[in-house]
């Protein structure tokens, strides 16, 4: 099967055969002679932020650069620096590539994107309209509708249901995104602590990265919990503070409203509508609680994989020539009950297979021994991953994987400076395909990965 990109800057997405290979957010910082992309230029946007760049995507284009930048002169040198690197970690795996983009790309955009991704390589069979790819089942006698988020807009697209589903037309604001919502949060955050410590984190450029890295993980705790405590370092110092979870829902309230605003007037009046509510958008906390008032809407929640899963739909040719031009594809069969069942079962069965290699700076370092340690100190019976003690954040020995009952356990070393999906690890956990590790400041990041044998 082809594998899948989906292009979002919040976090562009490969997947193949039910697996996430890798999630890349499109931020670039050029440091000295060096690029850090993704997720590395990312934990640099604040403690760099005149040579971050992160907008690529969002004006996605031909236009000269405001500012002058060493590697790039257009938006679109910056998105093919981004596409170069997510190809270089994970292209030499992959055949057939089918780029799934969001509803609101211009025929420009669709071009332009499709000539960067050959020229980096990609094998590219086909573009395929997100939201089409997303939306898998019909809902007679309603309305069907796509909502999405990105880092500076929410796209919501209307679907036509047919035979075939069909994209209509798509809309966009900026009034609503990922970055006005962490802005929002981190001036709420920074507010508790000036309250409970004296000490602003927004005047700092170190402790206001630290915000950034951790929100994710903080929105995750208030997911489920009505308050959490946050810890800041600067320098020598550490600062704590409780967050409520009404604290955030309240600093981000004008924006929700933003966001029904602009949805109510995309909806057709006075008639039942069913909205699909992309992952990203709908495990934000308040987004769900918000769109629920919204009047004669059904709402229905996405899966991370909805959009690679419903490629699957898409028939491609395998006795087409490698130059055949590129269709975008804007309608889909849909799913029948029957594929349905057997695409579960096949991402159960994925589900359970086992990571066999910790993805770190591009390269896969295979999982076949009982124990495998990280860290700046390692023994030299202690196979695994030695990093620079220059690195800071780092224990000696700050992490260690061992397989436990047929499982894959990683387990803390550092007293609390690892952090696993976005979540601070205490002790130990079973972890799987797709998991990230973060350690150190402002961080290097590992991901558990399976790595197909030729041939299976």
């Amino acid at each position: 099967m082809a594998a899948v990109l989906d292009i979002n800057d919040a976090g562009l997405l490969v997947h193949q055969d039910g697996s996430e290979l890798l999630e890349s957010p499109g931020f670039i910082t050029h440091e000295k002679k060096s690029l850090h992309v993704g997720i590395e230029g990312a934990a640099r946007v604040k403690l760099m932020p005149t040579q971050t760049q992160y907008g690529f995507w969002e004006k996605f284009s031909t236009d000269t650069l405001e500012q002058a930048h060493p590697v790039a002169a257009t938006q679109a040198d910056l998105a093919f620096r981004h596409l170069e690197h997510l190809w270089s970690v994970v292209g030499k795996e992959l055949g057939e590539l089918i780029i799934c983009v969001p509803s609101d790309f211009s025929r420009q955009q669709l071009g332009l994107l499709l000539g960067i991704a050959r020229h980096v390589g990609m094998p590219v069979r086909a573009l395929v309209d997100a939201a089409v790819a997303g939306s898998h089942q019909p809902v007679p006698g309603r309305q069907l509708f796509h909502l999405d988020v990105h880092l500076h807009r929410t796209v919501i697209t209307g679907l036509d249901q047919g035979p075939w589903l069909t994209r209509a037309a798509a809309q966009s604001s900026q009034e609503f995104s990922l970055l006005r919502l962490q802005d929002a949060w981190s001036e709420a955050v920074a507010q508790v602590f000036v309250q409970s410590t004296r000490f602003d984190p927004m005047h700092t450029a170190d402790t206001e990265q630290q915000m950034f890295d951790r929100m994710s993980g903080w929105l995750s705790l208030l997911s489920d919990q009505d308050e959490t405590e946050l810890e800041l370092s600067h320098g020598d110092q550490r600062f704590s503070a409780r967050l409520q979870r009404r604290t955030m829902l309240k600093a981000v309230d004008p924006l929700y409203r933003r966001l029904l605003d602009f949805v109510a007037e995309q909806l057709p009046e006075g008639k039942p509508v069913t909205l699909q509510v992309a992952h990203r958008l709908a495990h934000l906390p308040g987004a769900m609680s918000a769109l629920q008032t919204l009047p004669d809407v059904d709402l229905v929640v996405l899966s991370r994989t909805a959009t690679a899963d419903g490629v699957s739909r898409l028939y491609l040719d395998r006795n087409a020539p490698a130059d055949a031009e590129v269709p975008m594809v804007t309608r889909l069969p849909w799913f029948k009950s029957t594929d349905l069942a057997s695409h579960s079962e096949q991402l159960a069965g994925y589900r359970r297979r086992q990571p066999t290699h910790l993805l770190h700076q591009a390269v896969a370092h295979p999982l076949d021994l009982d124990e495998f340690w990280v860290g700046s100190e390692l023994g030299q019976d202690q196979q695994g991953i030695h990093l620079a003690a220059s690195m800071p954040g780092i224990a000696g020995r700050h992490f260690r994987l061992r397989r436990q009952d047929g499982e894959l356990v990683l387990e803390d070393l550092s007293g609390g400076a690892t952090v696993l999906n976005e979540k601070p690890l205490e002790g130990r956990r079973e972890v799987a395909i797709g998991d990230r590790i973060r350690i150190g400041s402002p961080g290097t990041e590992f991901m558990l990965i399976s790595v197909a044998e030729h041939g299976a």
